[in-house]
């Protein structure tokens, strides 16, 4: 009896504690984390990351653990799949970020994209900020016409 008092006090002691790097989220609106220490990450696209019919939006986003302020870039690769090159057919990519998981987003900058060849680009936020979650936004604005993210590239800088 002893013994499985002893196990149980145990028990509720490991439950009760808490891990001191353990940091609790309550969201989940992120594609990668990039751990502290660490500058750099991929996000591979493909055919699920296709956007092309009206108003149709795309996010890809990074939640980095980090309390400095950093200035982020962004290394864009985009696979056009076809349709009619036009100012009514264009694709919109928003580099955002926000400080918090309740905040709303804030844009940095815009590359307007309406050709029907692969392209690639760089965006970059050129300030520091002390944000964690930053992000690139595509949104569609035709119904005839469609690109692919291949690759979305993220670097930090202290």
């Amino acid at each position: 009896m002893k013994k499985l008092l002893y196990i149980l006090a145990i028990g509720i002691l490991m439950f009760a504690c808490n891990d001191g790097n353990a940091q609790d989220r309550k969201d989940t609106d992120y594609d990668k984390v990039v751990k502290q220490g660490n500058s750099a990450w991929f996000i591979i696209g493909g055919a699920a990351d296709t956007t092309g019919i009206l108003d149709s939006v795309l996010t890809k986003t990074v939640l980095i653990e980090t309390n400095d302020e950093v200035i982020c870039d962004v290394y864009i690769d985009s696979d056009s799949l076809g349709g009619t090159s036009s100012p009514l057919n264009s694709h919109y990519f928003i580099m955002q970020y926000k400080e918090f998981p309740d905040d709303s987003y804030t844009n940095l900058d815009t590359v307007t994209y309406q050709g029907t060849v692969d392209t690639t680009f760089k965006m970059s936020s050129s300030t520091a900020y002390k944000a964690r979650y930053w992000r690139i936004l595509e949104k569609g604005k035709t119904d005839s016409f469609s690109t692919e993210l291949q690759k979305a590239y993220f670097k930090f800088w202290k």
